[in-house]
């Protein structure tokens, strides 16, 4: 009789963990922020734990690299508008 190979794989991923207190002081102890990388390495599964429970959501790496570009745009808009603030207060 022939052995049946298995289609069970053993991986190791990698993932990141923190609390939420680490970045917000409004955040409760057992807050925690969670990114593991998928096993292909082609994106990320994040899982969120607040005051409004748990969210649990996944990115492939190109949605991961447009939410970083449009935080970054977003970013330099705001500072733009705070130069010219600053620039109209002289």
């Amino acid at each position: 009789m022939e052995k049946k190979k298995s289609e069970i794989e053993f991986s190791k991923r990698n993932t990141a963990f923190a609390p939420l207190k680490s970045f917000s002081p409004l955040s409760r102890a057992e807050d925690y922020i969670e990114v593991t990388q998928w096993t292909n390495w082609e994106g990320y599964d994040v899982n969120i734990l607040d005051a409004s429970g748990t969210r649990s959501f996944s990115l492939t790496d190109q949605e991961f690299t447009a939410i970083k570009k449009l935080i970054k745009h977003i970013d330099k808009e705001i500072e733009k508008g705070m130069e010219i603030k600053e620039h109209l207060k002289c």
